[in-house]
């Protein structure tokens, strides 16, 4: 009986240790869904042991990916990349500070790579505020 209840508050506490991240750019962007939008970018996502965890893209472009992305600390270890989110045609990755896990509000980037180009082209960088909730 000790280990039902312990099992449980473990498990209570996981659910609320829980955090959702939310990124928005900071203005209007050209965009596509069956002809031209302007709209912000959204980003959001769950978090799990450093992972982003089923990110959605919504707003000017719309990409998902279901599963955890992985992130890649940059060499001056100042931000860490999640890669890739995926439509037809682009591929985008998040970029976040490397302690965004220590702070409530952050600004982040959302790479573009499209086909068309080179793959080591980023043919749009997003500017996001992003929040931990």
């Amino acid at each position: 009986m000790k280990f039902i209840i312990l099992a449980g508050i473990m498990l209570c506490s996981v659910a609320v240790s829980a955090q959702t991240l939310t990124c928005e750019s900071l203005k209007k962007i050209e965009g596509w869904d069956g002809g031209n939008t302007y709209e912000k970018v959204k980003l959001s996502a769950h978090l799990s042991d450093k992972k982003i965890v089923d990110p959605v893209l919504n707003g000017a472009y719309k990409a998902s990916y279901e599963g955890a992305l992985s992130g890649k600390v940059s060499t001056n270890s100042k931000w860490i990349k999640y890669k890739y989110l995926q439509d037809a045609w682009c591929w985008y990755s998040v970029s976040v500070p490397a302690d965004f896990n220590n702070q409530k509000r952050f600004a982040g980037f959302i790479d573009m790579r499209c086909e068309g180009y080179s793959f080591a082209t980023v043919i749009n960088s997003i500017q996001v505020n992003c929040q931990l909730r």
